[in-house]
């Protein structure tokens, strides 16, 4: 805890053993855009294309800092 200050742990009650788990939450990093990855196998059924399309249409974002981009013609799969 010294090395990583800004983390914080949590102690819970003992429920089933003489031993209490510890719960640690980490600093969120911002590591940046993530790359999109997929399996290779997905995209030799042929129903893949059209269901990422459609999947990617129904998403409705209200508010927020979130950006979607909607040209999914434009997307080669």
């Amino acid at each position: 805890m010294d090395r990583w200050s800004d983390n914080k742990y949590q102690v819970l009650d003992r429920l089933m053993s003489d031993q209490c788990a510890l719960v640690l939450n980490t600093v969120t990093m911002d590591w940046g855009p993530k790359p999109f990855r997929s399996l290779d196998v997905w995209h030799k059924d042929s129903r893949f294309r059209e269901f990422v399309r459609n999947k990617w249409l129904s998403y409705e974002v209200q508010g927020g800092d979130i950006c979607f981009q909607r040209e999914v013609e434009d997307v080669e799969i």
